[in-house]
């Protein structure tokens, strides 16, 4: 399908971008590497009515060691995290989930910040700097600002991003080997992290009522896992028995 019409803007500092951004507010999207953005606007799901190209920004890729931190660009690839053999010596659970983004195609062009200000619940990176307590630093044209991981993501698809705000770099501390106090409280559930399970169970028991073939079996507070799902009886019926399958 061809998106709905749209201004073109490619500025080339992050100053111009913030400035397009402030006055054109809810009326612009940014576009970073664009798999997610292109799509909606294909589908018509998403028709800014100004595209605001962060591609040809300089300064905004790189990955590098300040102050016995390391910062990561927003615009630096999946790749370039992939490959980096800072990461890979100081951070390897940020270069180890790279390398397990998409395919090659993807993960040379899309973002960091992309990523995360698209908040998606089946995305990689979110998960991972929520384990290494990571920091995002976001600008606007008034200040800068540092937002803590764990306030950063609200819900599926939604952040603490201001209108106007664009995300300019990640800064985590190196870990070697992750602490073992961080590892268990983001327990991997469906790709994103899960504080509250009763709550996420409600979610997905919501999510299966229409079907009425499966149920989600309940899910351990304590222990923040997942169960398989169990059959359970449909409103029409016994469940559809999964025997039939292995006859065909």
């Amino acid at each position: 399908m061809i998106p709905a019409p749209f201004e073109y803007h490619a500025p080339k500092t992050l100053e111009e971008a913030l400035r397009l951004m402030e006055r054109h507010g809810d009326e612009a999207k940014l576009l970073a590497g664009g798999h997610s953005l292109l799509p909606l606007m294909k589908l018509r799901l998403a028709m800014p009515r100004y595209v605001v190209d962060l591609g040809r920004l300089k300064g905004l890729s790189y990955i590098r060691e300040e102050n016995g931190r390391i910062a990561i660009g927003a615009l630096t690839t999946h790749a370039e995290i992939e490959h980096s053999s800072l990461l890979a010596a100081k951070c390897p659970l940020l270069s180890e989930t790279a390398a397990e983004i998409g395919d090659v195609q993807v993960r040379n062009r899309g973002t960091l910040g992309g990523t995360l200000a698209h908040a998606d619940p089946a995305a990689d990176y979110p998960a991972a700097l929520l384990a290494l307590d990571a920091e995002i630093v976001v600008a606007s044209t008034a200040d800068a600002r540092t937002i803590p991981a764990r306030d950063f993501f609200v819900d599926m698809m939604t952040t603490q991003l201001r209108p106007g705000e664009i995300i300019e770099y990640v800064i985590t501390d190196a870990a070697a080997v992750l602490p073992a106090d961080r590892v268990r409280p983001f327990t991997l559930v469906g790709g994103f992290h899960s504080y509250d399970a009763a709550r996420y169970a409600k979610l997905l028991e919501d999510a299966f009522a229409p079907f009425r073939l499966y149920q989600p079996a309940e899910i351990h507070a304590e222990s923040n896992l997942l169960p398989p799902f169990r059959p359970r009886a449909s409103a029409r019926g016994s469940a559809f028995p999964l025997s039939a399958l292995s006859e065909r």
